[in-house]
């Protein structure tokens, strides 16, 4: 299990001293308060001219970053590198985490995409998913779509939630119903309201804000609006990137949508880059090598001429698609999958076992690997909200 103690995360093979457990329960520090009125000034994007429109919108912002302090926007303008496995098994390590403190705030997970797929790694259903006889395998639990999620950005009400996905961790599912953001940010455009039509994200997790210790917003790759929702609404933004090219014009795309939100959220960070789907190549003494060690030196070019001190994170999750297939296939997180006590594939093709088979041992590997992605991520979160 994961251990949470003074801003650093232990993997599940560490414990903390009694009485440490200090930043799952303790939402609502100093430092947090603080963030309104002292956050550095971020050099990923700059503000531009004030309207009046822009200037309310901008005072909400500040009156509302002392309930957002802790939310937490995964984002990349590329599809296909790992956001949404990313914002799962960081909000379901945090939520563990939680569980372990027995935390009076909860973890909150938000899919934001029209896609909807947050579900696949959760194990909730689609509406469309749910079979033809209306029966629901037991403790599994059915997406609304995103319609609830619309609804309170239209009203400015309370989201539907997704309660115990799994202990201390709640879902706000998205869904096609999303796709309705482009006509109510339109709408309130004609009305002379855009920058404040911004903030529609952020006041709905402001209502709800309390009950938390984390938000982690899976955002969609090329859905600017939504992009804008959610990096207006967040303290900080994580860029999971793959090997190719295009993730790193996906980081460009990122930096873009940085300089507008940040006309609306001055505190806006970016926290730093997660290299994601790498094959494992590392020498002898451990060292990186080929292009995993490449592609680290041109990302960390990329955040220097960018003028920012995010980090490109020493931990990096390996390509192994058949962990990732097993996953989906059963709807479980990585360290979820370690635990399962199975027969192997091998086994049931052999016909000397029955049953569902589970994956080799390589999913303690990955699973590791998000347990030392977790700990630098939420230790560096941490560093940020001090300033």
């Amino acid at each position: 299990m994961l251990l949470v103690s003074e801003g650093v995360i232990y993997g599940a093979r560490q414990r903390a001293a009694p009485g440490a457990m200090q930043l799952v329960s303790d939402r609502h520090t100093a430092e947090d308060a603080t963030c309104a009125t002292k956050g550095r000034p971020m050099t990923f994007g700059q503000v531009v001219g004030l309207d009046p429109d822009l200037a309310a919108a901008m005072e909400l912002s500040r009156r509302l970053r002392p309930s957002l302090g802790r939310v937490l926007a995964v984002l990349n303008g590329k599809g296909g590198q790992g956001k949404t496995s990313v914002t799962a098994n960081l909000g379901g390590l945090l939520a563990l985490a939680a569980q372990q403190a027995n935390s009076p705030r909860r973890v909150l997970l938000v899919d934001c995409d029209p896609q909807g797929n947050l579900g696949l790694d959760l194990g909730y259903l689609k509406p469309e998913d749910v079979p033809a006889d209306g029966r629901v395998p037991e403790g599994v639990q059915v997406g609304d779509d995103g319609k609830g999620l619309m609804t309170a950005l239209q009203a400015g009400t309370v989201p539907h939630r997704l309660r115990d996905v799994r202990p201390w961790l709640d879902v706000i599912p998205g869904g096609s119903a999303l796709d309705e953001v482009n006509g109510m940010i339109f709408g309130k455009t004609a009305r002379g309201h855009s920058h404040r039509a911004r903030l529609a994200l952020a006041e709905v997790l402001a209502t709800i804000a309390d009950e938390y210790d984390w938000i982690l917003i899976d955002c969609p790759p090329r859905e600017i609006n939504l992009q804008d929702l959610v990096l207006v609404a967040s303290r900080a933004a994580l860029v999971p990137v793959s090997f190719d090219q295009a993730s790193r014009q996906g980081l460009s795309g990122v930096a873009e949508r940085f300089s507008r939100a940040m006309t609306v959220n001055e505190h806006l960070e970016l926290l730093g880059v997660a290299m994601f789907g790498f094959q494992y190549r590392v020498n002898r003494q451990g060292d990186e090598v080929g292009q995993r060690r490449e592609v680290r030196r041109e990302l960390e070019a990329d955040l220097r001429a960018a003028g920012t001190d995010a980090l490109v994170f020493g931990s990096v999750i390996r390509y192994m698609p058949s962990v990732a297939k097993a996953c989906r296939d059963r709807g479980q997180l990585v360290h979820e999958l370690e635990q399962v006590v199975g027969p192997k594939w091998w086994e049931v093709r052999a016909g000397t076992a029955k049953g569902r088979p589970v994956p080799s041992t390589e999913a303690g590997k990955v699973a590791q690997e998000y347990e030392d992605l977790a700990g630098e991520v939420f230790t560096r979160f941490s560093q940020l909200a001090a300033r």
